[in-house]
């Protein structure tokens, strides 16, 4: 096992073997999504990167098992105090391989799922999901269990207080008719700020910003 300090940067050598899942993991994976990984491994190799916290990996949880699967045993772990990015640098990759690595690293994400049961379990816990999530989309993930996500929308409740007291207004607005459904969607969401996202972008687009 050896070791290399580069300002506060060390760099160590170690084994697949030494990690282990995350038990908590909020994202679900199935057959398909492992096939994508393990295929990436064998096309262009290990360039997919994980995260760990002792031991326990964090972000990368099915590249762990889709290593194993491909028989990637080594692991050069470098451990940092957050300010550092790691890269991990692949030299020799073809123009095609450099093309496909972009492909398999984002489709493997979208066959990924969300796990509402961890979900559910860290808003009981009071994790805070500020910048993540929006209420609704807590409760489309939860709703197959029968749980709303309303405790956890009381957080939101100071955002909405510069409106108590104010009247309802109905108002009429033209929109360019390749807008209309992200505008209705928009609006069905209930976004409660014009912050930056869909709701903000859409608008802008459509001149009522």
């Amino acid at each position: 096992m050896s070791e290399t300090n580069l300002k506060g940067v060390k760099v160590e050598r170690k084994k697949l073997a030494d990690y282990i899942q995350n038990p908590q993991n909020p994202v679900s994976h199935n057959s398909r999504n492992m096939g994508v990984v393990v295929d990436s491994i064998h096309e262009v190799g290990a360039f997919r990167s994980g995260a760990a916290s002792k031991g326990k990996m964090l972000a990368g949880n099915l590249t762990l098992e889709a290593m194993a699967e491909a028989g990637i045993e080594e692991v050069l772990e470098v451990t940092t105090d957050g300010k550092v990015w790691v890269v991990v640098n692949s030299e020799d990759m073809t123009p095609e391989q450099e093309r496909k690595a972009a492909y398999y690293d984002q489709r493997s994400a979208t066959l990924a799922d969300w796990n509402p049961e961890q979900i559910v379990l860290d808003i009981e816990a009071g994790l805070d999901f500020t910048g993540l999530f929006e209420t609704y989309e807590l409760n489309n993930l939860t709703r197959n269990l029968g749980i709303e996500a309303e405790e956890y929308a009381e957080k939101f409740a100071g955002q909405l207080a510069e409106l108590d007291g104010m009247e309802d207004e109905t108002i009429e607005i033209i929109v360019p008719g390749k807008y209309r459904e992200q505008v209705i969607e928009w609006l069905a969401n209930g976004e409660m700020l014009t912050k930056p996202g869909i709701g903000r972008g859409v608008l802008k687009r459509c001149g009522l910003l």
